[in-house]
């Protein structure tokens, strides 16, 4: 699973998540908090991690 962080000036900062297919879910939320819940899904399902940052806009 990938994630990718969306950084836009008109909307809060975005988590997407992406599986093989090219659908995401999108989640507004505090980056630490978020970052938290991100490691206890690893912890739990053993999985590596992914980060791209992309500077893109939502609009």
């Amino acid at each position: 699973m990938v994630f990718i962080k969306f950084f836009s000036t008109s909307h809060p900062i975005l988590w997407c998540t992406f599986s093989g297919q090219i659908k995401g879910v999108c989640v507004e939320g505090d980056d630490q908090l978020l970052m938290g819940n991100i490691r206890s899904t690893i912890l739990l399902k053993i999985q590596v991690l992914i980060l791209f940052f992309a500077n893109k806009s939502i609009d």
